[in-house]
């Protein structure tokens, strides 16, 4: 059964979509041939980037609002607010990964030495950047971590 927090992002947010787990994203990404070189959890500058994301919608409201109603804005304003709050207390994760092609012999050996590029050339060094939603049904899907937030204990 699904909770209600569950339900608002698949219905009011996200429609069509579901929420998809490290471990799923990591053996599709191995199921398609690439090896996982890194994984970062990026939940505390993610939390900082929808506080930044909520100062910008509610300083541009007018605007918004000429372009959604009233619903839509409210909805992704409770949204982004919601997420800055669970990232910031660890109830939501975030996670980039570093993939390469199995068949990549190109790449340095340490981290130290990566320059990753940013750009579909990525592709022909072999290198690969994921957050779930470049690599598990393409845009509609994301991925988190979600673990049970105080309400939901309650």
């Amino acid at each position: 059964m699904e909770d209600g927090e569950s339900l608002f992002l698949q219905r009011q947010v996200f429609p069509g979509t579901a929420l998809v787990g490290l471990p799923d994203v990591i053996g599709a990404a191995e199921s398609a041939g690439f090896e996982i070189l890194d994984v970062e959890n990026i939940r505390p500058s993610y939390a900082l980037t929808c506080r930044a994301w909520v100062e910008r919608l509610q300083k541009n409201a007018g605007a918004c609002r000429k372009l959604v109603d009233e619903e839509t804005y409210r909805t992704w304003l409770l949204y982004l607010a919601g997420s800055a709050v669970n990232f910031e207390d660890g109830y939501l994760d975030v996670h980039q990964i570093v993939l390469a092609r199995r068949d990549s012999r190109s790449r340095p050996l340490t981290r130290e030495n990566w320059e990753i590029p940013r750009s579909r050339s990525a592709s022909k060094l072999g290198f690969a950047t994921a957050t779930g939603s470049e690599f598990v049904g393409g845009p509609q899907r994301r991925v988190a971590n979600n673990r049970p937030s105080p309400r939901q204990s309650a």
